[in-house]
């Protein structure tokens, strides 16, 4: 669902025109992918203070952390004893070595479909874009997905999908929930399936020396200019976080040895995404949320070629929004800088690169978030300020050098991610079933006159 509106902001002097898109999506392990999971037994118990994610990743929306707030999702955490579900299990005071409840898993999550991904593309629900065997599929949430114009073999679009992969909870993909899928080979019968998968591997704290499993990928960006792809990601270990970063190029992407059709091992993994960097480490918890890269050529402008990622940075006081960039080799990174000033309740954040940034770099790295803003009684209805910020290059490891945020509107009529049986979404049937679904800003258009 997308709706757009046409605005304009000051930026460095300049009248810029912006569309913006607000786009709903489903958020976690939530409504119809949760009837894949069949619990056997009662669920673990629990106090009942124990409903919703505490402060320690405070007001996380999406991919793993709404499975957080879900019954079913802490089922799923409970019975994995993957790395990342007894962290993310001990980051909100749960005992990850109690009972564990039977879910229905496939027999070997790492066995490839005999039907491919699907049977073609354009049908009517969209093309699925993995290999898993359908006999008891774990779900895949959080997609993202871009592509190298006619960089694959024979003319084919080098395709590059991401998400957060549950088969990484139950050993697949190298103890990795962070999914990609490929398409190269433009010989196939059947254009729309992935060649190969797997999960991006495994990186190490620069603080504590942990090494930090895939949590879910949060964004895909490809980089006509280099022939580059670039995966950012959720790190969250027992002690310390990152924002897992990855690059990779078209010539390992199409090659057979770096890269083996099927699904991958940590080992085929580490071949495939050879270049990463933990971008913000820190013993709270790192959020990765998007990422963009400036097109110029490299050398060609202060900051040209440079990786920006948005995070979400919780405590157990506070949620705030930042933006990191990195050099487009990954040799070095920039500390993350906070946009979202004193908001109270920021989310999602998505940057955006305008395209005069060569004729015009001054406020041209664009970043929008929302704050939520809580109702009164009796139906709570949430309101979101969508707010907008303008950040200029200073070339990394230096970071970006930005405005303080801006109203650009306040949607009074959001889709909540909670409903009441009073009002909201459904009139609170959503929410009842566990089907979560959040709004997004994002900029889909810019111009300047």
């Amino acid at each position: 669902m997308m709706r757009n509106r046409k605005t304009t902001a000051a930026t460095a002097g300049t009248a810029a025109s912006l569309v913006l898109c607000l786009v709903s999506g489903r958020a976690g392990l939530l409504g119809q992918d949760s009837r894949q999971i069949r619990s056997h037994r009662q669920a673990v118990s629990r106090p009942p203070s124990v409903s919703t994610v505490p402060g320690a990743l405070g007001g996380r929306r999406a991919g793993i952390f709404a499975l957080l707030g879900s019954p079913r999702g802490r089922r799923i955490l409970q019975a994995s004893g993957s790395p990342v579900a007894k962290a993310l299990l001990a980051r909100v005071g749960e005992d990850a070595s109690g009972p564990v409840p039977e879910i229905q898993i496939p027999a070997d999550p790492t066995a490839v479909s005999p039907d491919a991904a699907n049977a073609g593309c354009g049908t009517s629900f969209g093309t699925r874009f993995n290999l898993e065997r359908r006999p008891n599929a774990l779900p895949q949430n959080s997609t993202s997905v871009d592509f190298l114009p006619n960089a694959g073999s024979q003319g084919a679009d080098l395709v590059v999908g991401g998400a957060a992969d549950y088969r990484g909870f139950f050993g697949g993909f190298g103890n990795s929930a962070s999914g990609y899928y490929v398409h190269r080979n433009g010989a196939e019968t059947n254009p729309c399936a992935p060649d190969f998968e797997g999960g991006l591997p495994p990186i190490t704290s620069s603080i504590t020396g942990e090494k930090l499993f895939g949590g879910g990928v949060a964004g895909t960006v490809a980089d006509p200019a280099r022939q580059a792809v670039f995966m950012a990601d959720v790190r969250i270990g027992l002690s310390a976080s990152a924002v897992g970063l990855f690059r990779t190029t078209a010539a390992t992407l199409n090659d057979p040895n770096a890269c083996p059709s099927g699904t991958h091992s940590q080992a085929d993994s580490q071949n495939c995404w050879p270049v990463s960097a933990g971008v913000n480490p820190t013993t709270a918890a790192d959020i990765a949320e998007s990422l963009a890269v400036d097109p110029r050529a490299l050398g060609s402008g202060t900051g040209a070629g440079d990786v920006y990622v948005t995070l979400d940075i919780s405590t157990t006081l506070a949620v705030v929004e930042a933006v990191a960039v990195c050099t487009n080799s990954l040799s070095a990174c920039s500390p993350a800088v906070v946009i979202s000033g004193t908001d109270t309740a920021p989310a999602s954040p998505r940057v955006s690169i305008r395209p005069n940034i060569a004729k015009q770099p001054t406020g041209s790295v664009t970043v929008t978030y929302l704050n939520v803003n809580a109702g009164g009684p009796p139906a709570f209805l949430q309101t979101f300020d969508i707010k907008y910020v303008t950040c200029t290059p200073a070339g990394a490891p230096n970071p970006p050098v930005c405005s303080a945020a801006t109203l650009i509107t306040t949607e009074h009529q959001p889709i909540p991610a909670k409903g009441s049986n009073l009002g909201g979404l459904g009139n609170g049937a959503l929410a009842a079933a566990q089907f979560s679904i959040w709004l997004y800003s994002r900029i889909c258009g810019q111009s300047d006159d």
